[in-house]
């Protein structure tokens, strides 16, 4: 599966969020409330066909709108996103992965 850019994941965030399928246009005002963002709306929307495209959301079409729903499920990317940076940051290392972790949770005291 191809990968998100930063900006698609936090659509795709979005429509995890979604109890059911979600508009556009409300992916459109949550992503910029949440994310701080001024996009336009044809920007979620290109984001969104991205997403499409790339496997992540499917669009289904409902009284003359298209409401977006994840294919992958959030768990699902979560195991996906740990194990890329287990391997990428840590070597494979999941012991100095859990002192990093526990070194954060320090600090976060």
């Amino acid at each position: 599966m191809e990968t998100m850019s930063r900006s698609e994941e936090q659509v795709m965030l979005i429509i995890w969020r979604a109890s059911e399928g979600i508009s556009m246009k409300e992916i459109h005002t949550k992503v910029n409330a949440a994310f701080g963002h001024e996009w336009a709306p044809q920007t979620v929307s290109t984001f969104l066909g991205r997403l499409c495209k790339k496997g992540w959301a499917e669009a289904e079409k409902q009284k003359g709108q298209s409401l977006y729903r994840p294919i992958v499920g959030f768990d699902t990317y979560r195991k996906m996103r740990l194990t890329d940076i287990l391997t990428e940051l840590y070597g494979g290392d999941s012991a100095l992965l859990k002192e990093e972790l526990a070194k954060c949770e320090e600090n976060a005291s």
